[in-house]
């Protein structure tokens, strides 16, 4: 029984890894008309999808945003060129690239230094 919660917790770490990958845009201004189906067709036009999704609240009504993850940069920011301002069922939507899997810098390490004391003395 404690192997399988091991397995649970690896298997939990490699989806949150493979949805950390990608670059994510987030489409605003949309109809509430614009579905699921619609965004896909859309966007897959320029590159491959690793996701999308409309968001909704928790009526189920549209909230006329969406979340479009592709699985290359450049083809996010195509997409971005492409459709931002551009009318889909009537308003023009707004696209911002939200995430990318740039790496951060790694703060400077810091040894010895003693918090809350001058004179370097642990308290």
């Amino acid at each position: 029984m404690y192997s399988d919660k091991g397995a649970a917790f690896q298997g939990q770490a490699g989806r949150a890894a493979a949805i950390e990958t990608g670059t994510k845009l987030y489409v605003s201004n949309l109809d509430y008309g614009v579905s699921n189906d619609d965004i896909k067709e859309l966007f897959s036009e320029v590159g491959d999808l690793k996701r999308y999704a409309i968001h909704y609240d928790w009526t189920g009504r549209s909230k006329g945003t969406a979340e479009v993850v592709f699985s290359r940069k450049a083809d996010a920011m195509a997409a971005v060129k492409r459709y931002n301002n551009v009318q889909l069922d009537g308003k023009p939507m707004k696209i911002e690239i939200v995430g990318t899997n740039i790496a951060t810098p790694a703060a400077p390490t810091v040894a010895n230094v003693a918090f809350g004391s001058s004179n370097g003395a642990p308290r």
